[in-house]
């Protein structure tokens, strides 16, 4: 059994997905398959790894000033 648990976290400036959304006035399906997408594949990374994650959801999704996805 592990002893050590270990907390990494990181500085996300593009601020929340939600915000985000709302500054646009619009989130298109295109957008909306993307960042899916994003999503799926970190947490699939982050599966495959044994990284527990904490819960997602649009208030805590923060993206970075290119709307790439950070969990």
């Amino acid at each position: 059994m592990q002893d050590k648990y270990y907390i990494v976290t990181q500085l996300a400036t593009g601020g929340e997905l939600f915000d985000r959304i709302c500054e646009q006035g619009k989130f298109t399906e295109k957008d909306a398959s993307q960042t899916i997408r994003q999503v799926l594949e970190a947490v699939d990374y982050l599966h495959r790894n044994n990284v527990v994650h904490r819960g997602m959801c649009l208030g805590i999704r923060c993206a970075d000033q290119a709307n790439t996805i950070q969990i």
